[in-house]
């Protein structure tokens, strides 16, 4: 039994309690002063771990005392979510009336209001442990739901599109979505709300004392774009051609526009070349359109017959790659302002139930690196 009491004072110093338990009803009123007085946690956790265990029907096995040290260790650092886990470890071995008292506490402790209140339920209606007085865990629970009430005076009223979707508040437990006012503390609260097709979050105030209405709505964007006429895979393959043609386009066009102008600019010299040297030999002062710049023959071994075609063929080249250019930026934006966007909903947030890896940002990041 000295465990078993060294125990309990030490769950005492971390959540304070009226009292722990003596053996006799003559002892439980000295042992409400003895818990006052506590050892610090370290010094009781110290004994704890060390205390020998008994082979009790009803009492903590081996694994859940190392598992409440170091829940008790987490409480004491802070480490609220840690301790929360490490007592819900204890429960999956073994479910006591004090594990879910404690549990409560560290709900209680991270404004878990909905979480805290249930694990205080259950502690009426778990297996009590023989080694503390079920009448002292219950007094002590009554004492923790009063200071859980003051705490979470706030209250959210739900209206959830569709009604069938499951909800979180604040990260914690996923359950169904009601509209029974739910219980948080005042403040500014994040509210999941998650269906086999997409999900949606919003934020919502709470003042003390007060009840707030708040509307969540998770769209179906698989059946808006199938009501369009567009499905996500159709939208994908839409975006993927649009993509595709665009980029080629653009490549093409480059090509081209660069290497018309380049092969106009070239024939340009020439012609300039080819006019001079035309000049000197049929003594002209002007060259443009003179007959005997014609007839001068080959110059620089082109003709300027030749010359002229070749300065027509690059340019009308480059204006084709200019008009393929002009094309492809056409389909890239198209794609970019209307038609990827329209996946990026539909595809992206339906594909998240799956793999947070598939959220929006990495979907689009993973898409774009395709192309």
């Amino acid at each position: 039994m000295r465990k078993s009491r060294l125990l309990f004072a030490f769950l005492a110093a971390i959540f304070p309690m009226t009292g722990y338990a003596q053996d006799g009803a003559s002892e439980a009123q000295e042992a409400g002063h003895e818990a006052q007085d506590a050892p610090s946690t370290e010094t009781v956790h110290h004994i704890v771990k060390s205390a020998p265990v008994e082979d009790v029907e009803h009492t903590f096995s081996d694994e859940q005392i190392l598992l409440n040290n170091q829940a008790v260790d987490a409480v004491s650092s802070g480490n609220y979510s840690k301790a929360e886990q490490l007592f819900n470890s204890m429960l999956q071995i073994g479910e006591f009336n004090i594990i879910w008292m404690n549990l409560g506490r560290t709900y209680a402790n991270q404004n878990k209001c909905i979480e805290a209140k249930d694990a205080y339920a259950h502690v009426f209606t778990a297996p009590k442990i023989d080694d503390f007085p079920s009448d002292m865990i219950n007094q002590t629970t009554e004492t923790f739901i009063k200071e859980l009430d003051a705490q979470c005076s706030s209250t959210i009223v739900l209206t959830c599109s569709p009604a069938d979707m499951t909800i979180s508040i604040d990260s914690g437990r996923e359950m169904p979505c009601t509209s029974e006012p739910l219980a948080v503390a005042p403040g500014l609260h994040s509210v999941f709300g998650k269906t086999s097709y997409g999900f949606n979050t919003i934020a919502v105030e709470t003042v003390k004392d007060q009840t707030v209405n708040a509307e969540i709505e998770v769209v179906d964007y698989k059946k808006v774009a199938a009501e369009a006429g567009e499905s996500p895979e159709e939208l994908l393959r839409k975006s993927k051609i649009y993509k595709s043609v665009g980029y080629s386009l653009l490549g093409v066009g480059v090509a081209m526009a660069a290497g018309g102008f380049g092969w106009w600019g070239y024939s340009y010299n020439l012609w300039q070349s080819n006019c001079g040297e035309a000049e000197v030999l049929n003594g002209y002062q002007s060259c443009g359109g003179n007959e005997g710049i014609r007839n001068a023959g080959k110059v620089n071994g082109k003709s300027r017959a030749d010359i002229e075609k070749a300065q027509i063929t690059g340019g009308v080249v480059g204006a084709i790659g200019s008009a393929m250019i002009i094309t492809g930026v056409t389909f890239v934006l198209i794609d970019a302002l209307s038609i990827y966007p329209k996946y990026k909903e539909a595809a992206a947030l339906h594909s998240f139930r799956i793999s947070p890896v598939l959220m929006p940002e990495f979907s689009g990041m993973s898409l774009s690196a395709r192309f």
